[in-house]
């Protein structure tokens, strides 16, 4: 069993684009037909299997998948400085390796690239997240003082939920100050949406942010 790896990122890809995501789960050989008879062929197989048809039976993938599919191996090729200065756990370590392969023999290296576009697709809208945070934060100062009340018109740039205080942490820029403010709320917020928020001032926090409390929002449907 040898396959080209560009090849196997390509039928990673449409693998989890047939199955809108990835599924881990073990195919459903034994209550296949049960399934069939409610849902057609809507029955999910995990996607190491379609991988793995794709790659026997040398099904022609539609282009989309191919460049994607060279977005990802230049992604985790980029690794290399990570690695270097001890960034890298051991799930990207070896998607690296795998990038760097000419080819692919073994149904563990699969199994990997299988669950690559996902973890690509939240690595590559992370990693934007950031840079839209880092470069917000350059073009902020801190405003007000500890107790002040805020009312402003914002937008969303980066959100982080916590499971551990069950809480999503929002950083967002001052629509109209440029200032960059940091503050929690229970519910999700999309990234690049305009809310108008009340608040009062925290505190002053590293990298020109300013914290708030108390945060009330209202959301804008005109986005």
């Amino acid at each position: 069993m040898e396959y080209p790896t560009r090849n196997v990122f390509a039928a990673a890809v449409h693998a989890y684009n047939i199955n809108g995501g990835y599924s881990s789960s073990c195919r459903i050989e034994d209550i296949r037909d049960a399934f069939d008879n409610v849902l057609g062929e809507k029955v999910i197989y995990r996607n190491l299997d379609l991988v793995r048809e794709y790659l026997d039976s040398a099904l022609v993938l539609p282009e989309l998948c191919y460049i994607e599919a060279d977005s990802i191996i230049d992604y985790y090729k980029g690794k290399l400085m990570d690695l270097m200065v001890g960034k890298l756990n051991s799930y990207s370590q070896s998607a690296m390796v795998a990038a760097n392969a000419e080819s692919i023999t073994s149904l563990q290296e699969i199994g990997l690239i299988a669950s690559l576009p996902k973890a690509y697709r939240q690595s590559s809208r992370f990693d934007s997240m950031l840079e839209a945070k880092d470069w917000a934060q350059k073009q902020s100062l801190h405003f007000g003082k500890s107790g002040d009340s805020y009312e402003g018109r914002v937008e969303v740039i980066a959100s982080i939920y916590s499971s551990k205080w069950f809480r999503h942490f929002h950083t967002a820029k001052d629509l109209n100050t440029n200032a960059v403010v940091n503050f929690s709320t229970s519910e999700t917020l999309e990234i690049g949406r305009n809310i108008d928020i009340k608040g009062r001032i925290k505190d002053h926090v590293e990298n020109n942010v300013t914290r708030l409390n108390y945060v009330k929002i209202k959301l804008d449907d005109n986005v």
